[in-house]
């Protein structure tokens, strides 16, 4: 039976706290689809996530290219210092949204509630932290092989429900991380497959180079001199057979002062062709003032077949670049619009009345109502409301959502303190 291999784009927000950080990823990518509205909003969290399959590779092992997108809500003070602990989530955050290839990464980070780890990522997006204590350490510097464990704090609240099938298998605890000396890094998924990483720099990232599947065949990765992923192949078990291949092409693989923060890069296959383009924006902070800091936008997509342009809100005083409307080109071209709960007077309760939200709101930048095609035109109605009654805290407590449909019909969501579905109620 043909695998296909998917390259999943999945942005990862709230930077500012770890736990929020990981709370949004986890709960969209990990926990029951059910808490997913139209799949693409998350009553939990509020985050607006999408995923799009721009690229398949046939072969005897295929390649999916894929990209994926959840809103920034984070709010930022226009410095680039605050943000999480490794170059990936600085990367996704400067993008808007948008991301792709995490788990071709590994960092060893710090932070306040464990000290230092190892951070990875599965191929849903999920990141698992392993504790990486200071015994650890010196035994790995020493040359010596160490299994680490998967820090609870982080991963009490990851299920395996997404995936349809609960199964070993597909079970985060069942993954196991071994270091082998400084340089050398070893995950083994639950289902079998194991990668392998390694880096040249001693405190550098680690790259992903390999994986062997559980049918013995190889996806193997290539690097340029500035460790950017440039070629994923899939093989037969010794690697003498090609079944498929694509190429990435990055406009600005170095990056210098001048260049810093360009993305632009292109993915080829024998018989397409697909560009990013990246475009430069700062966030308002006043009517006539901007931070200094730089987002930069997917904004243009260029395929064979034609071009795709990305809509954002960018206007809004101290708001980041959120997504606006999107046309899924994989669901029969189906068209959404976004709105977002936003600071100052812009927004209604559930009678129509205008509510002011004030700069520490919680509801600032969550999804606040979705919009969509309900018969043959193009014509967009209002599809669902939310209300976000009770905000959750991960690990402190839990929270209430309500959403109200076109047909006024209300579902409550209620979730505990791990972002978990305690009970939906019609």
């Amino acid at each position: 039976m043909n695998r296909y291999f998917f390259i999943f784009m999945i942005f990862f927000c709230n930077y500012n706290y770890s736990n929020n950080f990981d709370a949004d990823y986890f709960t969209t990518n990990s926990l029951d689809q059910n808490i997913m509205v139209e799949g693409i909003v998350n009553v939990i969290t509020g985050n607006l996530n999408i995923q799009e399959n721009d690229l398949i590779v046939e072969g005897k092992e295929p390649i999916i290219f894929s990209r994926s997108y959840m809103n920034v809500t984070s709010m930022t003070d226009g410095t680039s210092n605050i943000f999480g602990s490794n170059q990936i989530q600085k990367d996704e955050y400067q993008k808007g949204g948008w991301s792709f290839l995490k788990y071709c990464k590994a960092y060893i980070s710090f932070d306040q509630y464990i000290g230092q780890r190892l951070d990875i990522f599965d191929k849903n997006g999920n990141i698992l932290k392993y504790d990486f204590n200071y015994k650890k350490q010196e035994s790995v510097e020493n040359g010596n092989s160490e299994y680490l464990e998967l820090r609870d704090f982080y991963s009490s609240g990851l299920s395996n429900c997404a995936s349809g099938i609960i199964s070993g298998r597909n079970n985060f605890h069942n993954h196991k991380v071994r270091m082998q000396g400084p340089k050398e890094l070893y995950f083994e998924d639950a289902d079998g497959t194991l990668r392998y990483y390694s880096r040249t720099k001693k405190n550098g990232a680690y790259s992903l180079k390999s994986e062997k599947l559980p049918n013995g065949n190889l996806i193997l990765y290539s690097y340029d001199d500035f460790e950017n992923l440039i070629e994923i192949k899939t093989t037969n078990p010794i690697g003498n057979k090609i079944y498929a291949s694509l190429q990435i092409n990055h406009k600005y693989p170095k990056q210098t002062e001048e260049t810093n923060g360009r993305f632009d890069f292109n993915v080829v296959s024998a018989d397409k062709k697909i560009s990013y383009n990246f475009s430069k924006h700062n966030r308002k902070i006043k009517h006539k003032q901007k931070e200094d800091y730089l987002f930069f936008l997917l904004e243009n997509i260029n395929f064979n077949y034609g071009d795709e342009k990305i809509n954002y809100y960018k206007d809004y005083k101290k708001t980041n670049p959120l997504l606006d409307e999107y046309i899924f080109k994989t669901s029969k071209n189906k068209k959404y619009k976004v709105k977002y709960y936003l600071e100052g007077s812009k927004n209604q309760d559930d009678i129509g009345r205008n509510v002011t939200l004030d700069s520490e709101d919680k509801r600032i930048q969550k999804v606040s109502s979705l919009w969509g095609q309900v018969g043959e035109d193009d014509t967009l109605y209002m599809t669902h409301k939310f209300y976000y009654d009770q905000i959750g805290e991960f690990n402190i407590s839990g929270g209430v959502t309500r959403v109200i449909d076109i047909d006024n019909n209300e579902t409550v969501y209620k979730y505990d303190k791990k972002f978990r579905k305690n009970e939906i109620i019609k």
